[in-house]
């Protein structure tokens, strides 16, 4: 799923898939750094996609990458 997510993020912003992974990996770092705050609102995961320019049927990816962590 990353994968897919990275090239959707290149597509949407012209950069290099090291780039994006960049960009993904500080999405989620943003999202653990509110839920370690107790402040992750259901609005964070909408935001993190459209900061990376994908469509909200991303956020279930989202859910589960922080859930793990």
């Amino acid at each position: 799923m990353a994968t897919i997510i990275i090239a959707r993020i290149c597509n949407s912003c012209g950069c290099t898939p090291e780039e994006a992974k960049e960009y993904l990996d500080s999405e989620i770092r943003n999202l653990l750094d509110y839920r370690d705050a107790d402040d992750l609102r259901a609005e964070d995961f909408a935001q993190a996609c459209d900061s990376l320019g994908l469509e909200h049927d991303f956020i279930p990816y989202f859910i589960e990458r922080i859930s793990m962590c």
